[in-house]
């Protein structure tokens, strides 16, 4: 098993976008993003997907698997796109920083993504000819969602018992809660309200 953490990248993250201007993008575009990433094959890797948005319409979603590849912090990144076709970047992810390369048809391609700060991601993505001369192809800011509470409150529940007084103490004295009497004519049935 790797001994890289990358609980820090597990959770729901939403935020916003910048399509800069470039190949089937011929302005500026603003678009949002959300990713959901959970851990998989025993927390060692993880399995991501993503969709965009922009305009009020789906334009995008990818799924991405993340495998550590050794324990100094080289990683391998395997994205698939609605678009179609799957793609391989390598690199390191250190510090909470994924710092990734691909090259497809001729055209190189630089990915950094940021969990360093806590509760933020920052995405970049620059492509060009070859590394040295690349050109930014989009930047995004999301923030983590905060996780669901795994506790609720009760909102109704019905019982129908042969004892209800007894039930109705036993409710009383462990939950707390404050029996209310309700006349059925010939016995009395009970709402048991929380004092919050």
């Amino acid at each position: 098993m790797s001994a890289i953490d990358l609980g820090r990248t597990h959770g729901t993250w939403e935020g916003e976008e910048i399509l800069h201007a470039g190949p089937g993008v011929p302005q500026p575009t603003q678009a949002r993003g959300r990713t959901v990433i959970r851990p998989i094959l025993g927390g060692m890797a993880t399995a991501s997907d993503y969709e965009q948005e922009v305009g009020g319409q789906v334009t995008l979603h990818c799924h991405t698997v993340v495998l550590p590849r050794g324990d100094d912090g080289e990683v391998e990144m395997i994205w698939t796109a609605s678009m179609g076709g799957a793609q391989t970047f390598r690199g390191r992810y250190l510090d909470g920083v994924f710092r990734l390369g691909s090259e497809v048809a001729g055209v190189a391609q630089r990915l950094e993504q940021d969990f360093s700060e806590d509760g933020v991601l920052r995405t970049r993505m620059e492509m060009g000819p070859d590394p040295s001369a690349m050109s930014m192809v989009f930047e995004g800011t999301y923030r983590r969602r905060p996780a669901p509470s795994k506790t609720g409150t009760i909102g109704w529940h019905d019982l129908t018992v042969d004892d209800a007084p007894t039930v109705r103490d036993f409710y009383a004295a462990v939950v707390g809660w404050t029996p209310e009497p309700v006349s059925m004519g010939d016995y009395d049935d009970y709402n048991l309200l929380s004092a919050a």
